[in-house]
């Protein structure tokens, strides 16, 4: 319908960890799912839902096992302590042009 495939989106910039936590958040999108449930930046997502991200092509195929409009959590680890964040997943952007 809408030209492109919508998929389940976080609205995170993030990096590969160099220690194999999981996946450093540079940023957030401002107002998108991610920033609404309280991911920070310097966050590492280890976790969406049940599934463990040990890095961004492991966070990408996670998020293909959910629907925009799916409620899951993430789980983070920021600074000494382990949290789960309730997130409502936003769609994907449609690509420009």
């Amino acid at each position: 319908d809408q030209g492109y495939v919508s998929s389940a989106y976080l609205g995170v910039y993030v990096k590969d960890s160099y220690d194999g936590i999981g996946v450093y958040v540079d940023s957030t999108e401002p107002g998108m799912s991610a920033d609404r449930a309280g991911v920070r930046s310097g966050d590492y997502i280890i976790a969406v839902g049940d599934y463990d991200v040990h890095s961004i092509a492991e966070l990408t195929k996670v998020l293909r096992n959910f629907e925009p409009g799916d409620t899951t959590t993430i789980t983070v680890f920021r600074g000494r302590q382990v949290l789960q964040l309730n997130v409502v997943l936003d769609a994907k952007p449609a690509p420009n042009g």
